[in-house]
């Protein structure tokens, strides 16, 4: 197994970039936590166009992702979370577990598959543009936390196409 002592496995990358197709890969191994779920719960929307600015929603979302990843590992489980996309989230997260094996893999995917992939993909979320998502996605941090995942030794980037 590629991921055989990571008990903490976060799946990140851009939108459409295969995070919850992935995760579904290695379902035998890991409990699948996808965070848009939990921004939904907290917030009480599930459409894009109406997440604006997440800071005040951040450590809410980094506190409930704690109680769902303590829960799973009460139940002997390793935990996959698909689909962080602020720094101060991933931080927490890893400062909150630092006793613990985890890694970091970025699903690495070509813009225009990715924009293919959002066009095909039908899912009632996707209330905006492709290119509205993409800045979405930017103001929230997610080119620092690509940054800070493909920079740490131990972390993993996968190329998550065919050519």
């Amino acid at each position: 197994m590629l991921f055989a002592d990571t008990h903490l496995l976060f799946v990140c990358g851009e939108i459409c970039s295969g995070k919850g197709t992935f995760c579904r890969s290695i379902a035998n191994y890991y409990d699948h936590i996808v965070v848009s779920d939990i921004v939904k719960e907290i917030s009480g929307t599930s459409h894009r166009s109406q997440l604006t600015k997440t800071d005040s929603l951040d450590m809410q979302i980094a506190d409930a992702l704690i109680q769902r990843i303590d829960q799973t590992f009460l139940n002997g489980r390793r935990v996959a979370i698909d689909g962080i996309r602020q720094l101060s989230i991933y931080n927490r997260l890893k400062s909150e577990y630092s006793d613990i094996d985890m890694q970091a893999v970025w699903l690495n995917v070509p813009w225009y598959i990715l924009r293919q992939r959002y066009a095909a993909r039908a899912d009632s979320k996707d209330d905006i543009t492709f290119t509205h998502a993409m800045k979405k996605d930017a103001a929230l941090g997610l080119t620092q936390l690509r940054e800070r995942i493909i920079n740490e030794p131990n972390n993993i980037t996968l190329n998550h196409f065919e050519k």
